[in-house]
């Protein structure tokens, strides 16, 4: 078993080795997360760098992620609660985060270590590409009309080239080029 040290919040993440018999491969298991390791992975979210202070994107990521949006708590409330408690620095420090939770659970009519297990349950932020739908005259390539019906146009040509555009050669005054006769 070793121990994984976070000197700037004094938290300590245990992390349990095991080895399997059949290929020896080592596997890592971490505890159950914590309201802490959560509000980590949303500070992190979008910025690996982020040494734990939770600005205002990712407190709506979190609350929308988590679903507690409701009437008792709408998404005016996301913002407004966020300022009254970051402060100037528009960041919020775990302490600060921990009594953010305290002001939500009130207007949620429910305990704060009740709001940190729906927290901790929804398991970090989530994250999801859009997956385009079929366009017919995109994907089905017996619809392609012209010079694509041929598979395009081709950038292979000997007409127009780098070294016809740049040609440095010397020129007359109109910029025409001078052959040279040998």
């Amino acid at each position: 078993m070793c121990a994984e040290y976070n000197a700037e919040f004094a938290t300590e993440v245990l992390v349990h080795q095991r080895a399997c018999p059949m290929t020896h491969h080592i596997f890592y298991t971490l505890p159950p997360a914590s309201t802490f390791q959560i509000y980590l992975a949303y500070c992190r979210f979008g910025d690996k760098s982020n040494t734990g202070s939770m600005d205002g994107r990712t407190w709506k990521k979190l609350v929308t992620d988590v679903g507690l949006v409701n009437k008792s708590f709408t998404t005016a409330d996301i913002d407004l609660t966020f300022t009254r408690h970051a402060g100037k620095t528009r960041k919020l420090d775990f302490n600060s985060f921990q009594s953010l939770l305290g002001e939500v659970a009130g207007k949620l009519g429910c305990t704060a270590s009740d709001l940190s297990a729906r927290i901790v349950a929804a398991d970090g932020p989530k994250s999801s590409g859009t997956q385009a739908e079929q366009v017919r005259f995109h994907d089905d390539k017996g619809t392609y009309t012209g010079v694509h019906t041929h598979g395009g146009p081709t950038t292979n040509d000997d007409r127009i080239t780098l070294g016809n555009l740049l040609d440095r050669s010397a020129a007359d005054a109109r910029g025409v080029q001078l052959r040279r006769t040998q």
